[in-house]
């Protein structure tokens, strides 16, 4: 009669299951994605490849983009040294986003704010109602702008600041902060790889683990 009864001689919490069904279901690839409730992002790359971002510092930049395009399709890039350009438009296969970033090289001088500029643009440009942020790539030369970070509040995009360098940078750190992103330094390959990691799951593939059931 769909009854169960059992003495316990504690207080505690019990599940009852179907044990051939409970089998069944735990051998499946259980996905925690509400359909209804997913989050699409629109994500802008701005990486700095200025004079100073030479040596180490490039091949940071180039593990960076890496272990985010191996994941994420179609991320635009935006490049920047003394003047910024778009390298890699959003309809770009993974085979031109790999290709760019093998030929990435570091000259020229720092124009971080036309890099974020362009690239809250081309943000603006793309008429959707995905969320929309920016990831900038570093080695913390930023000018503090009040500018970009009041353009991009208006326009609901977060920034991501990822210093590549050796120190922190109190302006990177304020521009993602104050737009509602986040802040991190890795001046080491196996650090950025891991901080790569934390930001794709802090967003694009962020999922809520509550059981509504």
């Amino acid at each position: 009669n769909n009854i169960v009864q059992y003495e316990t001689n504690h207080f505690s919490t019990y599940l009852i299951v179907d044990r051939t069904i409970w089998l069944d279901a735990s051998r499946q690839n259980i996905s925690y994605r509400d359909l209804d409730q997913l989050t699409y992002y629109d994500v802008a790359l701005v990486v700095d490849t200025s004079g100073s971002m030479g040596g180490q510092r490039i091949k940071l930049a180039k593990t960076a983009l890496n272990a985010l395009s191996s994941k994420t399709a179609q991320l635009p890039q935006i490049e920047f040294n003394t003047y910024a350009t778009v390298k890699v438009p959003l309809t770009s296969s993974k085979g031109e986003i790999k290709n760019n970033i093998t030929q990435l090289k570091a000259m020229g001088g720092t124009n971080a704010e036309e890099g974020l500029e362009l690239a809250i643009t081309e943000l603006i440009n793309k008429e959707s109602d995905n969320e929309k942020m920016i990831i900038l790539i570093c080695d913390g030369d930023v000018s503090e702008s009040l500018k970009i970070i009041t353009c991009a509040n208006d326009n609901n995009i977060v920034i991501y600041c990822v210093n590549v360098a050796s120190g922190t940078s109190g302006v990177m750190e304020n521009l993602a902060y104050t737009t509602g992103g986040n802040y991190y330094y890795a001046a080491r390959s196996e650090d950025l790889i891991k901080v790569m990691e934390n930001l794709q799951k802090e967003t694009v593939d962020n999922i809520d683990m509550k059981d509504s059931d």
